[in-house]
């Protein structure tokens, strides 16, 4: 179990993207598109046992959040994959994500690296996290 204060990142997500802005899709597939990967989700809900690492309460599997405690990092996967995500204006939404499966499966240590730098919280946790991290 982490202490919360290492839940907190040490690099805020605007530096981070500044730092990478050569690699840009990249750092984006790590920063904004990964967690939403259904296999990523999956990974982490298990591996945490369904807890949230900030409040250490139960977190429902359909509405945690994957934190960034370190924004500091890309995907190395090129692959992407659609996944469907509707809104209630847009039944038949899809949106493109890093293949984080196949990452898992081809290249176990850098998918390693990729997960140590999140952990589920609770959607209010995530909230609450943000307002502590540097700007």
């Amino acid at each position: 179990m982490r202490k919360r204060e290492e839940l907190i990142p040490k690099m805020s997500s605007l530096k981070a993207s500044e730092k990478h802005k050569n690699h840009k899709n990249q750092w984006k597939n790590f920063s904004r598109r990964m967690q939403k990967h259904p296999f990523t989700r999956e990974f982490h809900f298990k591996l945490s046992n369904g807890i949230c690492a900030w409040c250490d309460k139960t977190i429902d599997k359909e509405k945690f959040v994957l934190h960034h405690i370190d924004y500091d990092h890309k995907c190395i996967n090129q692959n992407s994959i659609k996944i469907l995500k509707p809104t209630p204006k847009r039944p038949n939404r899809k949106i493109q994500i890093p293949n984080c499966e196949e990452c898992a499966r081809n290249y176990p240590l850098e998918f390693s690296e990729c997960m140590k730098r999140v952990v589920p919280v609770h959607q209010i946790c995530n909230f609450i996290i943000s307002k502590k991290s540097p700007e």
